[in-house]
């Protein structure tokens, strides 16, 4: 009886660690979605729009590959992976601040 307990509960951290997983990326989305419709404002030249929706919808693009591919990755792996792309991440936040 306890093995069968120790199952179901395995099988609902799983679940919840799915749902965590699939949630971070939302804000991604989110965020590109605004950078999108701010660039829609700010600049009436199509060749610059194009430019930077693209950049923009790249970026969205490759962290939500990134987010899928690390998905079925052992946790050990996926932490490390994780841990040097927010370094990344926060290496490309400086040199915007700097700039702003």
């Amino acid at each position: 009886m306890a093995k069968t307990t120790s199952t179901a509960d395995n099988k609902k951290k799983s679940v919840k660690k799915e749902q965590k997983e699939e949630s971070s990326a939302k804000p991604v989305i989110i965020s590109g979605k605004y950078i999108v419709s701010l660039i829609e404002s700010l600049t009436t030249d199509a060749q610059e729009k194009v430019l930077l929706e693209d950049n923009v919808k790249g970026i969205i693009r490759e962290a939500e590959t990134l987010s899928s591919y690390i998905h079925e990755m052992p946790h050990a792996k996926r932490k490390k992976l994780l841990l040097a792309y927010s370094k990344i991440l926060g290496e490309i936040k400086n040199s915007i601040d700097n700039v702003v």
